[in-house]
């Protein structure tokens, strides 16, 4: 039987104090999850390259949007508070260009914490 290919969304982080260095990350126990649950994990990077993201999307059986940095809150109609915390533009726009095409091949997708919200904004 095939182990199925789960994609993981990752964080778009500048490094404080290097000037232009970006990364991405996640947590390290989503793929441990996918793993011990007899998946292949395979973390997706933040990119606004629509070509790029079809093609991980033919990849993957199923797909897990991350927790992470706040949501900017002009997406769900809110203005910007003082308590508002770090966001990310750009993962913003690929979470909703990721789940643009990746909802229309009915695949699986969890949403965790950042994931949920990115998910409620998207079929709003």
């Amino acid at each position: 039987m095939k182990k199925p290919i789960i994609g993981i969304t990752s964080a778009h982080e500048k490094e404080e104090g290097l000037r232009n260095y970006y990364r991405s990350t996640v947590s390290i126990d989503y793929s441990k999850a996918i793993i011990s649950s007899g998946g292949i994990p395979i973390i997706l990077p933040v990119t606004d390259n629509e070509d790029i993201i079809k093609s991980h999307i033919e990849l993957l059986d199923g797909l897990i949007l991350s927790g992470g940095a706040d949501l900017n809150p002009l997406l769900y109609g809110e203005d910007f508070q003082e308590k508002n915390g770090i966001i990310s533009p750009e993962r913003d726009t690929y979470e909703l260009l990721l789940l643009k095409y990746f909802t229309k091949t009915n695949k699986p997708i969890l949403g965790v914490c950042r994931g949920m919200q990115i998910l409620n904004v998207f079929f709003k």
